[in-house]
């Protein structure tokens, strides 16, 4: 089934809503491919040239764009970390161990829970099944000790 007459106004160029269904068994054909899924409530993602879609993907349900991996799951989750001292104008990167991190993994985000003035998070990695690195800025002229065993949220894409 070939979606084409979207409700309340919706185009297949703009699609902006709280929330579509579309059937079990369908295909919404995009400028950059097609999107094949089972039932879509909310999706969590941003499709360059479609624009931004917002939910959840349930069950086994994936997303493929073109040629593209699927995407399997967006899991957000806690991790206390303490991390240790950055030196003055330097960055770091810092390896942590975090449950449910598969080595294809790719991580969309690391949050730290309050400020350190002078610290920044210049990008994370999965380095190894269940660890994640993560590169710490210190961007002061002197050495700085982040808060320890505060809560990070980290969210990360899987797929394949």
């Amino acid at each position: 089934m070939t979606l084409t007459n979207f409700p309340n106004g919706i185009s297949t160029s703009t699609i902006s809503a709280t929330s579509i269904d579309f059937p079990a068994s369908g295909t919404l054909t995009a400028a950059v491919g097609t999107i094949t899924t089972g039932t879509v409530s909310t999706l969590v993602s941003t499709i360059e040239h479609v624009g931004t879609l917002t939910g959840t993907i349930t069950n086994a349900d994936t997303l493929n764009v073109g040629t593209s991996t699927a995407i399997t799951g967006i899991f957000v989750q806690n991790a206390t970390l303490t991390v240790a001292s950055v030196a003055a104008n330097a960055s770091a990167e810092q390896t942590f161990a975090v449950a449910n991190l598969g080595t294809a993994d790719i991580i969309i985000g690391v949050q730290k829970p309050t400020t350190n003035a002078g610290i920044v998070i210049g990008g994370a990695r999965v380095s190894a099944a269940g660890t994640i690195a993560i590169n710490f800025a210190n961007v002061t002229t002197a050495g700085i000790t982040p808060t320890s065993a505060q809560v990070y949220q980290i969210a990360s894409l899987k797929h394949g």
